[in-house]
């Protein structure tokens, strides 16, 4: 929900506001995007390892 939620302030009609932010502001933004994903990635393989037994 908060990748979904952050992500969604990165295209469409919520690009004009992240783009009007300073480039200090979007790096961390896309940053903290990245950061949400490998630790969505990490828990899947997590979750499929558990599956396996």
């Amino acid at each position: 929900m908060k990748l979904h939620a952050l992500l969604n302030q990165c295209y469409g009609e919520g690009f004009e506001s992240f783009n009007n932010n300073s480039d200090s502001i979007k790096e961390n933004l896309i940053w903290l995007a990245a950061d949400l994903a490998n630790e969505i990635c990490a828990l899947c393989e997590l979750a499929e390892e558990v599956s396996r037994g």
